[in-house]
């Protein structure tokens, strides 16, 4: 497994923190051995560095349309552009389509340009060549990248559309669809690089395909072959606990609650040990569910959720797990998913109000979130959807204006904001928790 913490060059492009892992340059460095010349190697890394960061640029660019932030992360074939959250769902494709846009952008003049035999005749043969390496790490790389095939752009613009289309997560089916895809295409490269060679060979593209291909599969199977949450918690600069792959929300390492410690000191996974015992019941599964979504972990709860549903569900806990189901697809920033869990749960449904208010703040109504979010925290019945709905608040970043709007309401409300300070500490937020503290001083101002 590559140590998502080791070899990481960080810089700002603009107002983005930028992290490259030693991986990229690996990665790019193979592919450019290709070109044989070690002047055309560098001028390819250099070139695909480029490519790639502005590709993550044109996804935050979009993003920050939205009123989302984030940081880069380069490494392995690509990169990834991390956001801060609060770009709609219906609205997400867009983002997705912002690198290869911004690849194109960049590029095809230079391919217009050589297109013309005459033109590119007459430019001097080091310069056609470096113009010939941006087209295709630009335009080639850009039109590639819009394959339907996960985790490519093309591939999440699919998986969002369908989405969106048939009103319930497509996932499985666009796991599917990269599978077949990734399939045909790297066959296909592979019958085009040797044809008429008379000899068998097998390129990058091919092999960079039955990899895709792999991971599809394996994520059909429930496994995930790249954990990102290290990924993404390295390129922003934060302490990771490498064996969990977790961090609290204030960016201090977190041991994931799935690991203890036995008596000698060793370290337990429970997950490995309950894989020892014969039989694993819905109630254990509901358990992970709710562990996972007080770590802001969606892919994680709906892979719990999805267990717990294969085995025999009583009536409480088929409940119960649609209203863990509606906390996740909030966790994964999918409140048009998470709103038809919503409408079928029982208008009794203690989770009800708490996630009708995440809803309203996820999909894009901040204020009436926030408004219902706070009225919900000040009255609504303890449990596990009031602490879930807290980690909602610290996740999305408007702890002040949720403890600001409990002062509000007199008494009651500075009894119950100092609850949720104590809420947010429990869930290993501690800097939120300082905010609470922060706006109780000022007297909710």
């Amino acid at each position: 497994m590559i140590d998502p913490t080791r070899g990481v060059w960080r810089f700002k492009a603009g107002p983005w923190p930028v992290a490259v892992h030693w991986f990229f340059w690996l990665t790019m460095f193979l592919i450019a051995l290709s070109y044989r010349e070690l002047w055309v190697m560098v001028a390819f890394v250099g070139l695909a560095f480029v490519a790639v960061l502005t590709h993550e640029i044109g996804h935050q660019l979009v993003n920050r349309h939205f009123g989302s932030d984030g940081h880069i992360l380069l490494y392995g074939f690509g990169g990834m552009a991390f956001g801060t959250g609060g770009v709609p769902f219906r609205k997400q494709w867009l983002v997705s389509l912002g690198g290869p846009a911004m690849n194109l952008a960049t590029g095809l003049p230079f391919w217009w340009y050589l297109r013309d035999p005459g033109r590119a005749f007459q430019l001097p043969g080091n310069v056609a060549i470096v113009m010939s390496l941006w087209v295709f790490v630009t335009v080639w790389w850009g039109v590639f990248n819009l394959l339907p095939i996960l985790p490519l752009d093309g591939g999440n613009i699919f998986h969002n559309l369908t989405t969106q289309w048939k009103r319930h997560d497509t996932i499985r089916a666009a796991h599917i669809c990269s599978v077949v895809a990734a399939l045909v295409v790297g066959f296909g490269l592979l019958w085009y690089e040797n044809a008429g060679t008379g000899r068998f060979r097998i390129g990058v593209g091919f092999f960079f395909m039955v990899m895709l291909a792999a991971m599809n599969f394996a994520a059909l199977k429930g496994k995930d072959l790249i954990n990102e949450d290290s990924w993404e918690y390295v390129s922003a600069g934060v302490d990771v606990d490498v064996d969990s792959g977790h961090r609290g929300g204030d960016g201090h390492r977190r041991r994931d609650t799935f690991r203890r410690t036995d008596g000698s000191g060793n370290v337990v996974n429970l997950d490995d040990a309950r894989k020892k015992k014969q039989k694993v019941t819905t109630g254990d599964d509901i358990a992970d569910a709710l562990s996972a979504l007080e770590r802001h972990d969606g892919g994680r709860a709906l892979d719990a959720i999805a267990r717990a549903r294969s085995q025999k569900v009583k009536s409480d806990q088929s409940t119960m797990l649609d209203e863990l189901e509606g906390w996740a697809y909030l966790a994964e920033r999918k409140p048009v998913l998470a709103a038809d869990v919503v409408a079928r749960l029982p208008k009794k449904a203690v989770a009800l109000p708490y996630l009708q208010a995440g809803v309203a703040l996820v999909g894009g109504e901040r204020e009436e979130g926030i408004a219902q979010l706070a009225s919900v925290i000040l009255n609504g019945v303890e449990g596990h959807s009031k602490t879930l709905a807290i980690e909602l608040v610290a996740s999305e970043g408007v702890t002040t204006e949720v403890a600001a709007g409990l002062l509000a309401a007199g008494g009651r409300g500075f009894e119950s904001a100092l609850k949720f300070q104590v809420a947010l500490k429990k869930l290993g937020r501690t800097a939120h928790a300082a905010m609470v503290d922060d706006v109780i001083l000022s007297g909710g101002a």
